[in-house]
């Protein structure tokens, strides 16, 4: 190699291994920076949904345990156990006609529509095994359901029907629309009262589940029997949870009740139960479908999920995943399992906000941050924020294009700008040298011409 491309060489390979080092570190630093980034504006939103999801589970609470201690609320439990217990008594109906008339019902509007392919759900029974074993539930349910002009759903817009009248039907025409327009105030799913016997002996909407008993008939092995039986042994003001599962008088689309005892004179005289709303913890979770105004992208979301690492809330994704059950119910909620990297932290005990990167409930890299919620001290569920990692650092490869393209460009302009200075320089006068020399050495030049050369390249060097 002569000496010019030796000296080019080696400066152009430091002028790269410059620009490479250079380059490499401010993308990296680039990089972690973006990455804490995204990482703090998903803890910002876990904290937030943390924080209203606790507010929401504790206004509940208060509505409930304060409902079951209003002088109204007591008043219209005992109109409604006296009624109750009077309408055999109170009204000449064929106990036989009832059961036809109630089963036909079961299997023309409900027992066809339940979904019982449902994990963990429910099965099909013979259609006489969902009647309430006591004839006056048998008569409440003819009335309220089968012999009511409203559509499933809208049982509830029946407040008195004159051609039963009843000490049960003034006390319903006294008090039902009250707790009604509480439900609709509050968006309750349903208001239930059962008694000391396991007869539920109101609720608002109506359902199958309408004045069966807790206790002994079909639906005592359901989540709000399980309420039930926990408020029975509880003191005033005390909750009872059971979480979201499948429950049958609701086609087996997810529910979960929370309960209390009611007291009156300082005895214990039934329990008032809410059905949970999914609905106001989708749209807290869900940020009422503004995910982009949120900040969270095209791929960000906030969700819960229980201990048996089923959602508790929508997922935002809900539509794409295929699975039959949650497309035919239209929710993952109770249904679609999430056991991430995140969610088993949780599961395992960690107390501490928790982030990192992990693949998610359908396979895809995320930037994760999760935190334990604890629900009415009976439950645990995790709330979890996540992003696609690759659009989150989708601005991280933009600038890592940027920094390359630059370094480039910059390097290129400094190997011109070497190549012409080392050149003019440094370049020619060690090629005069080098020339002079091989004359002198083939005895072409003299001592005094190379003595010459060797003082003008060394002015220039210096």
């Amino acid at each position: 190699m002569t000496i010019k491309v030796k000296v080019l060489s080696a400066v152009f390979g430091l002028l790269i291994f410059l620009a490479l080092v250079t380059t490499f570190i401010s993308v990296s630093k680039s990089t972690d920076a973006m990455l804490q980034n995204n990482m703090d504006k998903l803890s910002t939103v876990e904290a937030a949904k943390h924080g209203e999801i606790k507010a929401y589970l504790n206004y509940l609470e208060g509505l409930l345990t304060s409902l079951a201690t209003q002088e109204g609320t007591k008043d219209a439990f005992l109109a409604f156990e006296k009624g109750f217990y009077s309408l055999s008594d109170e009204l000449n109906l064929s106990k036989d006609e009832l059961k036809r008339s109630i089963m036909s019902d079961l299997d023309r509007n409900y027992l066809n529509d339940v979904n019982y392919k449902v994990p963990s759900s429910a099965q099909r029974k013979s259609t006489s095994d969902y009647l309430p074993t006591d004839v006056n539930g048998l008569i409440a349910q003819y009335i309220f359901i089968v012999d009511n002009s409203s559509n499933l759903g809208e049982k509830n817009n029946m407040n008195y029907n004159p051609k039963y009248d009843s000490t049960y039907m003034q006390a319903h025409k006294k008090y039902h629309n009250s707790f009604n327009s509480f439900l609709e105030a509050y968006s309750l799913y349903d208001i239930f009262m059962v008694d000391m016997k396991g007869n539920m002996i109101y609720t608002d909407f109506k359902e199958k589940d309408y004045a069966t008993n807790l206790k002994n008939d079909v639906y005592s092995n359901t989540g709000i029997a399980r309420a039930y039986r926990k408020a029975l042994g509880m003191n005033e003001g005390q909750l009872a949870f059971d979480d979201f599962a499948p429950y049958e008088p609701s086609y087996n689309s997810p529910a979960s009740f929370i309960a209390t005892p009611i007291y009156i004179d300082g005895v214990k005289k039934g329990v008032l139960i809410f059905q949970m709303p999914v609905d106001i913890i989708n749209k807290i979770m869900r940020f009422d479908d503004k995910f982009k105004e949120a900040g969270l992208g095209e791929s960000g979301e906030a969700y819960l999920v229980g201990q048996d690492y089923m959602m508790r809330s929508n997922s935002r994704f809900q539509k794409d995943i295929k699975n039959n059950v949650v497309q035919s119910l239209g929710t993952t909620i109770g249904v679609w399992k999430v056991k991430t990297a995140s969610t088993e932290a949780v599961m395992r005990g960690e107390t501490k906000v928790g982030k990192h990167i992990i693949d998610d409930y359908r396979g895809v890299s995320v930037l994760s941050v999760y935190h334990p919620i604890d629900v009415f001290g009976q439950a645990k569920w995790a709330i979890i924020a996540e992003i696609y990692e690759s659009e989150a650092m989708e601005p991280a490869d933009e600038l890592r294009n940027i920094i390359t393209i630059a370094s480039v460009i910059v390097l290129i302009v400094a190997i011109i700008l070497a190549l012409v200075l080392l050149n003019i320089v440094l370049v020619r006068p060690l090629k005069e040298l080098e020339v002079r020399v091989e004359d002198l050495a083939h005895g072409d030049g003299d001592m005094a011409t190379l003595i010459h050369t060797k003082n003008k390249s060394y002015s220039k060097l210096k």
